[in-house]
């Protein structure tokens, strides 16, 4: 019975994260189109950037960033409100850029922005839902062990998890260090649909 009440409650996060990063889409788009015309120009020019140098180097220092504060905060009960909170945002933030190179390219932005978010993007938000997800089990673990007081060996949860941190930091350092050197030159091939 505790198993399948443990699973169903795992199910549901999953339920809530994905509502939650649903949401983030809705608020994404909802937020671009309450901009004004000039705040949009300025989002024109940012846009318009891309197609002149390569975007990389801030990209990939903050997802790297992101994913280690993400990191240092799911050692801790207080930081997973913090880690949900930053998940939802990332899902507001891929709305609004979607949203935005459809308004001002239209289809042809659709498929560009896929093509670089499939690029760019992809491993890391797989990533961030992951440890999205440990960081809940490490909080539900360590709740248990403080309501319940039953000794939670240290040791073995923290290197557990570490472990699985690691994983995660090594895959996106390896993607994220081949589409710097290679990502700008596969993109290039598609700009001219911007």
């Amino acid at each position: 019975m505790k198993k399948i009440i443990t699973k169903l409650f795992k199910n549901n996060f999953q339920i809530f994260l994905t509502v939650l990063f649903l949401i983030g889409l809705i608020g994404g788009i909802i937020y671009f189109f309450q901009l004004s015309v000039i705040t949009k120009n300025e989002v024109w020019g940012s846009i318009n950037h891309i197609k002149d140098t390569s975007p990389y180097f801030s990209i990939i220092s903050n997802q790297l960033l992101l994913i280690i504060i993400i990191i240092i905060l799911s050692f801790s009960i207080i930081g997973f409100p913090v880690i949900v909170f930053i998940f939802f945002y990332q899902a507001i933030c891929l709305s609004f850029t979607t949203t935005a190179f459809i308004y001002f390219f239209g289809f042809r932005g659709l498929i560009f922005f896929g093509i670089y978010f499939m690029i760019v993007n992809l491993i890391f938000y797989l990533g961030l839902f992951y440890l999205t997800n440990l960081a809940y089990k490490m909080t539900v673990t360590l709740l248990n062990s403080l309501k319940k007081r039953v000794e939670l060996n240290i040791g073995d949860f923290f290197s557990h998890h570490l472990k699985k941190h690691g994983l995660i930091l090594s895959i996106l350092l390896l993607y994220n260090g081949l589409m710097y050197f290679f990502g700008y030159q596969i993109l290039k091939i598609f700009i001219f649909l911007l």
